[in-house]
């Protein structure tokens, strides 16, 4: 019994020996374990601090204006690639930011094109970094970075594809600068207005959930543009009054330039040149307090303020703005400012030319006229309409009739590629001037009709500009009183009465602004009805003037002269049957004649005859018929084979003797 208890409690000890050791070995292993992971997780956050150390280096180099170093350590951060998917996963807001900042930085230096360059390099040979995690990032950088060098469908492409991706941990920042970016790259294209509208609209509402809101401002004035052009004047001046309040209380100087160039250009395009200059000498005051030197918003402050010194009446003054302008856009794409430059400067320059005749003036001329076909070729779709009017107006002057009209041609095709029509100061009335001392009939309908509706349009604008000097007397007269509350509270040392008047002033403002306010809105009903009264008496009158002019014309003018006006009118509108039955009433003889002499005539080649005999050149026939230019070609060759077999005459000679053996006859009515 004792030798089994002591084998049994030998055995006891060795069972228990081991256990201990197995629970050393396994506390053993689970030390190692976590001393490994300890390890793992300390590598992570040396491989992460690293690159973020880099970021934060190039921050600090951003911010002393050292470029070009920053850019270097950006790309470093940007490249930044590492093999374990938790590094990559850490890092990436980082990389993304780096990637932002080198887009800034290259825009801070003016060399948009080596920005395009630089990431079109990160786009072919992404990291596996950007490949897992952030690819809809860099798609969206280089579309923007591609529009700031006017490559638009390159730009669009690519900010289409960036708003395809799925976007990885999405912030609101990150949305608002997607929104932002589609909104600009598309800004300028005339079919994508309604869904810039929307672009920036989803950005202002991004921008409001995000921690920081650089930018906004800049989307506002975006918006704000959009809605001019689309005629929302009111939403345009509220939307930028609230939005330079919110760049002021951010302390966001950049962010109120851009919104206090996008008010003058709004208070010039309203004829308020006074306020426009006001805004003007505020974004100049502010680039002076600026650290940032981005060329673009330069350039744009001193060419708006070389436009609010020409309107108010003060040419020289525009002139050295202007010339400011263009010392900064040397180094920037041509539609970032210089376009603008070149149609401003080049008009100046031919204007100095008809009220000066020295010898100098002739170069000033020239230089003037090289200026404008610049800004032609290559400006956006407004300038250069506004170019062909200067060309056209230069021409003219030096006697060069067919250039001239030639240049007016091109402006009016140029106008009317936008969906809405858009109309340039006096240059339908001097196209209609022009054509009726050539007593060109076609061209006087055009212009007569193209003036009426641009005068439709800008008595709509005049009771915008109506309107808009009420808020500004408003917005005077509130600040006005803000001041005198001011004074009162600093005049005032006694509590009870500083208390007083205040409660008085408030309520009394109060009642006077509801007051004024119901006064303001009765009196601006009374003025929009009256107007509308009004425009419509102007409107009839201008109809019988026009009405009086044309028939005065057309009292001198055979009825040739009439079917020749009503040719384009008929052929769009009624088509050739009623065009032919016009025709016939005018001339009963000549399609029997011209069958006569043509017997293998088809009726496409009587239709080229009649138009011929009205006198129609090639590119007229193109326009009326709205055939290629090509196929006319071809139809006159066709014909004048034809007529080549029994006469030597040309085609022109040919019809048109037929027409003047035909006679109308005298009881002949046109219904």
């Amino acid at each position: 019994m004792n030798r089994n208890s002591s084998t049994y409690g030998h055995k006891c000890s060795a069972m228990g020996y081991l256990l201990c050791t197995l629970l050393w070995a396994l506390c053993l292993t689970g030390c190692r374990q976590g001393d490994a992971k300890a390890d793992s997780a300390e590598a992570l956050c040396e491989e992460a601090a690293s690159c973020k150390a880099l970021f934060q280096e190039g921050r600090n180099l951003q911010h002393n204006k050292q470029y070009t170093e920053a850019i270097a350590l950006f790309n470093n951060c940007a490249n930044y690639s590492s093999g374990k998917q938790e590094v990559c996963q850490q890092l990436q807001p980082i990389v993304v930011d780096a990637l932002l900042q080198l887009v800034n930085s290259y825009q801070s230096l003016g060399k948009p094109n080596d920005c395009v360059d630089h990431l079109m390099g990160i786009v072919n040979n992404p990291t596996p970094l950007l490949r897992n995690y952030g690819m809809r990032d860099l798609y969206s950088l280089t579309g923007y970075a591609l529009s700031r060098t006017e490559a638009m469908g390159e730009a669009e492409e690519y900010i289409a594809k960036a708003l395809s991706l799925p976007l990885y941990r999405p912030t609101h920042e990150r949305l608002f600068r997607d929104y932002a970016y589609a909104a600009a790259i598309n800004f300028s294209n005339p079919k994508q207005q309604e869904q810039v509208i929307q672009w920036c609209l989803m950005a202002i509402s991004e921008n409001k959930l995000c921690a920081h809101s650089p930018g906004v401002q800049w989307v506002t004035s975006m918006l704000g543009t959009i809605y001019k052009r689309t005629g929302r004047f009111n939403e345009a001046i509220d939307l930028f009054t609230e939005s330079i309040q919110e760049a002021q209380s951010q302390h966001d100087l950049l962010g109120e330039i851009n919104v206090c160039n996008s008010m003058s250009d709004l208070f010039i395009y309203w004829g308020l040149p006074q306020s426009a200059d006001n805004y003007a000498n505020r974004a100049l005051y502010l680039i002076t307090k600026s650290h940032n030197t981005n060329p673009m918003i330069q350039s744009a402050t001193y060419l708006l303020k070389g436009q609010t010194m020409e309107a108010l009446g003060k040419p020289d003054s525009a002139l050295t703005y202007w010339q400011k302008a263009e010392e900064i856009c040397q180094q920037l794409p041509y539609n970032s400012g210089q376009a603008d430059i070149d149609y401003y400067l080049g008009r100046l320059l031919i204007e100095k030319h008809d009220t000066d005749t020295t010898p100098t003036n002739d170069g000033n001329f020239a230089r003037g006229m090289e200026r404008l076909q610049q800004a032609s070729l290559q400006a956006t779709p407004t300038i250069r309409a506004k170019a062909f009017f200067g060309l056209a107006k230069g021409y003219l002057a030096v006697k060069k009739k067919h250039r001239g009209e030639s240049m007016l041609d091109s402006m009016y095709r140029q106008l009317h590629l936008a969906p809405r029509p858009i109309y340039i100061d006096q240059a339908n009335s001097f196209a209609l001037e022009h054509f009726i001392e050539e007593r060109n009939l076609p061209q006087i309908v055009r212009y007569a009709q193209e003036l009426i509706n641009e005068r439709k349009q800008r008595d709509e604008l005049e009771t915008s500009r109506k309107l808009a000097e009420t808020i500004i007397q408003y917005q005077v007269e509130r600040k006005e009183q803000e001041l005198q509350l001011a004074r009162a509270q600093l005049d005032n040392n006694r509590l009870y009465l500083l208390l007083a008047i205040i409660f008085l002033l408030v309520l009394f403002g109060l009642v006077l602004i509801g007051y004024r306010f119901h006064r303001m809105r009765h009196k601006l009903m009374e003025q929009q009805v009256n107007g509308l009264i009004n425009n419509l008496n102007d409107a009839r009158l201008r109809n019988q003037e026009i009405k009086k002019q044309l028939t005065d014309l057309l009292t001198d003018i055979n009825n040739r002269s009439q079917l020749e006006a009503a040719a384009p009118q008929l052929l769009h509108e009624k088509g050739e049957v009623r065009f032919r039955q016009r025709f016939e009433q005018f001339y009963p003889t000549f399609l029997p004649t011209l069958r006569n002499r043509i017997p293998s005539i088809t009726r496409s080649e009587e239709l080229l005859c009649m138009l011929l005999a009205l006198g129609q050149d090639t590119y007229q026939i193109e326009q009326l018929l709205g055939i290629a230019h090509r196929s006319v070609i071809m139809a006159r060759h066709r014909l004048y084979k034809k007529v080549s077999a029994t006469s030597e005459q040309s085609l022109e000679t040919f019809a048109q003797e037929i027409l003047v053996s035909c006679k109308q006859p005298e009881d002949g009515t046109d219904n």
